[in-house]
């Protein structure tokens, strides 16, 4: 295609940035395999034990008496709300829904000697997943971007009882794995025959450490992660018309900075059959150039501090309860923020971040114990909301909603 034909299609996509009705809330943080903690949202750094929670605190198998596996698995189903309101010409919603599996972890440790546990596994670190189909409301869409894909790291475990109430533990992770992102044109059916991808390949080594202290009914944990750089090989394709050849980043390979993590909770089984916790995680970020998505519908990721916090309540088994019961909840920042805008016409010329998305996580689980074997159940529901404001010729108000039930299990050798 001449470059008189690529100005005049990229001017035309431009413009219509404006017109976008679709999603904008990838989630790029850092997942740690929690096991039988899913039901309290994860807040488990001071009280997790067994092989499903040695990625959250590696410390937590010290006292393993036999040798243990575990795999846990997930479905997520997500359910997409856009409110878009053009001032003075007309309002909408646009609601639209997907669903994705995950395999979460494999993990296999036994004890080496009565004070020490080793083993090995697969974890998943990131779950990358976003759709955005866009409708045509005033102007012409553009085009329907789906992205997907999951980033592993095998990983290498220890735990060391240092002594009756202190256990130490670290992980080390290689990274591997593989996301994709896909433009399909659209424009009244015009553009049906024109796409681009986005392939990002990742590997990098990473470790994290811990340390879980027990003193009658309180417990208390700590687990660290320094900075690691994850490297990124980037894979274009386009179609035999390169319209959308403007999307793609202009890097084959980059690093995407991870962040120092330090992960600190406490637990209290003081009251009768109930154990409580709670868990505060910093995570301290440094601007990075990886695009994990073709298109952003608001700005990219905000690279800032972020604080979570999950609280969690455990119900024991008793005689009239006989199986446990956990309830969790979690308050966690995104890397994404809501934006004002400003266009001329119907280009978009700059933009302003406003307020951090905040995910709210509830979950509710259980164990229910099958021969030999515990099958921990958890049942999480997220959430979270967006505005994107345009100043332009016809402002534009964009008011999105975000759910997502997660249904996990895991079994773990008892």
């Amino acid at each position: 295609m001449g470059r008189r034909y690529s100005l005049v299609f990229t001017a035309i996509a431009v413009t219509l940035i404006m017109d976008q009705a679709g999603a904008q809330s990838l989630d790029m943080l850092e997942r740690h395999a929690a096991g039988k903690y899913r039901g309290i949202a994860g807040a488990a750094v001071a009280l997790a034990d067994g092989t499903g929670s040695v990625d959250l605190n590696p410390a937590g198998a010290a006292d393993l008496a036999a040798a243990s596996f575990s795999i846990g698995q997930s479905g997520q189903y997500y359910d997409y709300l856009l409110h878009r309101h053009n001032v003075g010409i007309r309002a909408g919603y646009f609601p639209q829904s997907a669903w994705k599996y995950n395999l979460e972890h494999v993990i296999w440790m036994r004890p080496v000697t009565s004070r020490i546990s080793a083993g090995a596994g697969v974890v998943q670190k990131f779950n990358c997943f976003l759709v955005n189909v866009n409708r045509a409301i005033t102007w012409s869409n553009m085009f329907d971007q789906h992205t997907h894909g999951s980033m592993y790291a095998a990983a290498v475990f220890a735990s060391l009882r240092l002594s009756g109430h202190l256990s130490a533990g670290a992980g080390v992770y290689s990274f591997f794995g593989k996301t994709r992102s896909r433009i399909d044109g659209f424009f009244h059916g015009n553009d049906v025959n024109k796409w681009a991808e986005l392939e990002n390949s990742v590997s990098g080594l990473a470790v994290r450490a811990g340390l879980i202290g027990r003193s009658g009914p309180f417990s208390a944990g700590l687990a660290f992660e320094p900075p690691w750089p994850l490297y990124v090989k980037a894979a274009a394709s386009l179609s035999a018309d390169e319209q959308y050849a403007y999307l793609l980043p202009d890097y084959r390979r980059t690093v995407w900075h991870q962040p120092l993590i330090l992960h600190a909770g406490t637990g209290y089984s003081g009251l009768r059959g109930v154990i409580l916790s709670l868990d505060y995680e910093y995570r301290d970020y440094r601007s990075s150039t990886i695009a994990i998505l073709l298109f952003e519908v608001g700005a990219p990721p905000l690279y800032r501090d972020i604080a979570i916090v999950r609280a969690g309540c455990q119900l024991l088994p008793g005689k009239r309860l006989p199986l446990p019961v956990r309830v969790g909840y979690a308050r966690i920042p995104q890397l994404y923020t809501s934006v004002d805008a400003v266009g001329v016409g119907y280009a978009i010329l700059d933009y302003e971040h406003t307020e951090r998305l905040i995910k709210h996580v509830i979950s509710a689980g259980t164990t229910v114990p099958f021969r030999d074997r515990s099958v921990h159940v958890a049942l999480s529901w997220s959430f979270l909301s967006w505005q994107r404001h345009l100043d332009a010729d016809h402002p534009v108000i964009d008011t999105y909603h975000e759910q997502c039930l997660t249904l996990s299990a895991s079994i773990e050798n008892r």
